[in-house]
Order: C-alpha cells, then sequence, then structure tokens
C-alpha cells in the first residue's frame, strides 16, 4: 500500500487537490483574527507552512514570532538594524568582510 493509497478520497473516486494562493491565506488569516485574543506575548510557528502563517498573525498583531526550535532555545525572530541612507550592495558586503576580520 501507498501513501496515495491513504490519499485517496472516500469512495475511491478521483483525487482532487484544492490550491491556494498567498492571497487566500492572507484573507483567511485576517478572517481568523477576529476570533482570536489579541492578547498574545508572542507568535510560535511551526517550520515549514506553519512559519508562514506566524508571520502574518504576528504582523497583524504587532507581536515577536519564533520557530518552535527558537522558543526552546530563547530565541526571538526580530527586526534587522535600519539603514539611514541608501547604501549599495557592494558597500554592506565590504561592511560585513571588514567585520569578519575584527572578529
Amino acid at each position: 500500500m501507498s501513501a496515495w493509497d491513504y490519499a485517496k478520497p472516500p469512495g475511491g473516486g478521483a483525487q482532487s487537490m484544492n490550491y491556494k494562493s498567498i492571497a487566500d491565506l492572507n484573507k483567511d488569516v485576517k478572517k481568523w483574527l477576529e476570533k482570536l485574543p489579541k492578547d498574545f506575548d508572542i507568535i510560535v510557528g511551526i517550520p515549514r507552512s506553519g512559519l508562514l502563517v506566524a508571520n502574518l498573525l504576528a504582523l497583524y498583531l504587532n507581536v515577536p514570532m519564533t520557530d518552535l526550535d527558537g522558543l526552546i532555545a530563547g530565541r526571538i525572530l526580530s527586526g534587522g538594524k535600519r539603514l539611514k541612507k541608501r547604501v549599495s550592495f557592494d558597500e554592506i558586503q565590504k561592511e560585513n568582510k571588514e567585520r569578519e576580520t575584527t572578529v
């Protein structure tokens, strides 16, 4: 018996897949937000497709997020530093190389 045998609908009919776009997911998350409490301290996403939903929730609720391993290790994903002026990619690479040599 293969994995596909378990995926067949009852009655053995043809399989059908229901694909959703990111826009569909975003609409679903917004609808779901209406039903969720608003007092979350952190959103934890399960790796793979759960991180996308967690990211959307964290953005809408304006709370930090992490993945499951990060929660266990005490890491919270956060934003990086913002650039004060427009910088070329070459300048960023140069700065990173300089930083690596001083460490």
